[in-house]
């Protein structure tokens, strides 16, 4: 990304906009990180991080308004521009602590610490913020195939306690499987960075989770009850939790806008693990959409080194639902979904109308290539003849690289080489450049 130069955009700069139904998605160790933040300060930096999208290589820089931002943040007064770039600025010298061990219960063997944002810059004639996450972030945030949380951002915004926020998240990374979580005391005071406060039991009790358990039932889409679940002696040592869907506060409207985020959403997660076309619309008439998902989320949970093909098991978890999930409907009756089949298939009819165009461009290149080699074939040396070979790949390769690059803006999945089986002199380049992306561990 360029500088910015006498306070303008570079003409890469695009203006970036949070959505209350856009998805957190984290890590399971950033969630249990050591973080030390403001309630405002946590809606600033969710809110960038709700704009981060699974299929993204690296992390970006984002544009927002930043009167937009203080409305999103609930700063209302006349001083929110200097509000926000004061909390901004606090949150570059601000830093979370990630702890790593080898086994479970083994100690701590890596520690991370890493700064929240890398840089910031206002522009200030246009009242705008240009805000890059750390870089480092990326191995929390980025390419998440297990063992990481997503939750709508809309869930969290109006929470008006950094405790009941983090409480949120906590429990949030076990719902889906058990529906409740132990914490031993000093374990739930360090998470929510209470190591100095409330320090008596009993205040922490009432000053932290019985308001949290409060604000989440009146506001979210979880509540939770909790108990004691362990005394050594008089002494309280640990608290179980019992979390449960709050089906009456889904705050999140399911608007057509939406449902459109999700399903381009889920259709690209599909697309990503090499599922082919066929097999995603088929699936997309047949199951639920949550039923596609939890199969998905269980066969990447459950993936382990005995699974060679991870296409093959996803396959095999949805068509057998593995996760047994109990979501279905009627495809007669069921209105919702039928325009959620009926999107989902105007959604993949637009990746094939794209990707026969870009096979169409590719092969176009391979093709100008292909008859000057042939033309000259008797004029120049061999030496010449693979000089020009080699610029050919080079030049597939990062017209790919390019087009992949324009269908990620368009939230498209990614080109891979199940695309190419009726262009056969294209597959070695194709099958190159994913060989190049291996490092990166990026499912195409």
């Amino acid at each position: 990304m360029e500088q910015v130069a006498n306070g303008q955009l570079s003409f890469e700069d695009e203006l970036a906009e949070v959505k209350p139904y856009f998805l957190v998605n984290q890590s399971n160790s950033l969630i249990n990180s050591q973080q030390d933040l403001t309630i405002t300060e946590r809606r600033i930096i969710y809110s960038l991080i709700s704009l981060v999208q699974p299929e993204d290589s690296a992390m970006k820089t984002y544009v927002l308004p930043v009167k937009q931002l203080a409305k999103l943040i609930g700063i209302a007064e006349s001083s929110f521009y200097e509000r926000v770039e004061r909390s901004i600025d606090e949150l570059q010298k601000k830093m979370l602590i990630i702890e790593h061990k080898e086994k479970p219960d083994g100690p701590v063997t890596v520690v991370d610490k890493i700064n929240w944002v890398q840089q910031a810059t206002y522009i200030k004639r246009q009242g705008l913020v240009r805000v890059k996450l750390s870089d480092a972030l990326a191995a929390y945030l980025l390419n998440l195939k297990s063992s990481y949380t997503k939750y709508r951002i809309g869930n969290v915004l109006k929470l008006k306690s950094e405790y009941s926020w983090r409480l949120y998240e906590l429990l949030k990374e076990r719902e889906p499987l058990q529906n409740k979580r132990v914490f031993k005391i000093a374990e739930l005071r360090k998470l929510l960075n209470l190591e100095d406060k409330h320090l008596e039991t009993k205040n922490l009790r009432s000053a932290v989770l019985d308001r949290a358990a409060k604000e989440l039932k009146e506001k979210t889409d979880i509540y939770f009850e909790y108990e004691v679940h362990k005394k050594i002696g008089r002494r309280i040592d640990s608290f179980i939790f019992y979390i449960h869907k709050n089906v009456n506060k889904n705050n999140i409207e399911e608007a057509e806008e939406s449902i459109n985020y999700d399903l381009t959403t889920l259709i690209n997660r599909l697309l990503r693990y090499n599922i082919n076309q066929k097999t995603v619309s088929k699936w997309i008439d047949t199951y639920h959409p949550n039923y596609i998902e939890e199969n998905l989320e269980y066969a990447l949970r459950m993936k382990s080194g005995s699974v060679n093909n991870i296409s093959a098991y996803i396959v095999k978890a949805v068509d057998d639902n593995y996760a047994n999930s109990p979501f279905t409907y009627d495809k007669v009756n069921d209105l919702d979904n039928s325009f959620y089949s009926l999107s989902a298939n105007d959604y993949l009819a637009k990746i094939s109308f794209e990707t026969t165009a870009n096979i169409k461009a590719l092969k176009e290149t391979y093709d100008q290539f292909t008859k000057i080699i042939t033309s000259k074939a008797d004029t120049m040396s061999k030496e010449e003849i693979e000089i020009l070979k080699k610029d050919r790949e080079k030049q597939i390769i990062e017209q790919f690289e390019r087009i992949n690059e324009s269908r990620r803006k368009k939230r498209f999945a990614n080109l891979h080489s199940s695309d190419f089986q009726n262009e056969a002199a294209l597959l070695p380049f194709i099958k190159k450049y994913e060989e190049s992306q291996i490092d990166n561990d990026i499912p195409y």
